[in-house]
């Protein structure tokens, strides 16, 4: 039953991750900044979520080392993000979307070249299937979709999919997914708030 509840939170989770242009096209097009976009978007995201962290994530403390693990995968979300944000500019973002969705082949390789997870034909079927989609999708000579869009889209893939190995492989597996969730977007926001200062 766990399995096929998994299954149902994958996909709802995807579609929701799928949603991005939906709010953030629109805001670009009106001028408004991809930095100062994503830096109310997870602090906003962190203030709903707080108390349902405190409460049913059992608290909120954590250990120092726990809070550099934490911050390391809320730079990871913040990278991620930021790219894909960027990359709407430059790609329908349809397309850039659908190249988003790399991160599952390249959680797998990952966790298959440094952490000798087995990799069956299933999921080497599906890797190959998924570069063969991108290939397909990148039409450059059409002048819709740039080489550097798609290097942006693949950073935030990329990032996205390191964080995902992050919470597998680091003390962070038996934390509360709440709390986790909670600290990312927090960690998230603080990394724009540098962002910020820094320039």
């Amino acid at each position: 039953m766990k399995k096929y509840v998994g299954i149902l939170c994958g996909i709802v989770s995807a579609v929701s991750y799928g949603t991005n242009p939906l709010f953030g096209v629109p805001l670009l097009r009106v001028g408004y900044g991809v930095e100062s976009m994503l830096f109310f978007r997870f602090l906003g995201a962190a203030v709903l979520l707080l108390p349902f962290a405190f409460y049913f994530g059992h608290g909120l403390r954590t250990t120092r080392s726990e809070a550099g693990v934490l911050f390391f995968v809320g730079v990871l979300f913040a990278v991620s993000s930021l790219a894909l944000y960027e990359s709407f500019k430059l790609m329908p973002a349809g397309i850039a979307s659908a190249i988003l969705f790399l991160y599952p082949v390249f959680t797998a390789l990952i966790m298959g070249v440094f952490f000798k997870a087995p990799i069956g034909w299933r999921a080497t079927a599906a890797i190959a299937v998924s570069f063969c989609g991108i290939l397909l999708l990148a039409d450059l000579r059409g002048g819709s979709v740039s080489a550097f869009g798609i290097g942006l889209v693949v950073l935030s893939a990329l990032s996205y999919s390191m964080y995902m190995v992050a919470l597998k492989v680091t003390r962070l597996a038996d934390m509360s997914a709440l709390k986790v969730a909670f600290y990312s977007l927090l960690f998230s926001a603080v990394a724009f708030a540098i962002y910020f200062a820094a320039r």
